[in-house]
């Protein structure tokens, strides 16, 4: 029962995403109970012309580099179909690792 809700959920979702020309992507690096890293991503995007903010995942990630986060967006964005040019805005908590003056995932995206 749970898997056919889930399946239903995320066919809606991907729907959306699908409709929806531009998405902007939020993340925030966390770090679980058993101190693995993890990428918390939401997609804002245009359903029936009103912004709507999804859940997509809290994922594993092997460190909290910008080089390891950019490559774990790209690979989320690529999954669900979408292309880089149809991303317009990338939100974070303003970390180093997000917005820092050396390695950073906005300068990677940009």
């Amino acid at each position: 029962m749970e898997e056919a809700i889930a399946m239903t959920i995320t066919s809606t979702i991907d729907d959306r995403i699908a409709n929806s020309k531009y998405v902007g992507v939020i993340v925030d690096e966390t770090t679980n109970i058993t101190v693995e890293k993890m990428l918390i991503t939401y997609l804002t995007l245009q359903h029936k012309g009103e912004p709507e903010t999804v859940f997509i995942d809290n994922y594993v990630i092997p460190s909290g580099t910008a080089e390891c986060i950019t490559t774990k967006i790209k690979d989320v964005l690529s999954g669900r179909g979408i292309a880089m040019a149809r991303v317009v805005g990338l939100g974070s908590d303003g970390a180093n690792v997000m917005v820092g003056r050396k390695a950073r995932v906005f300068t990677k995206d940009e």
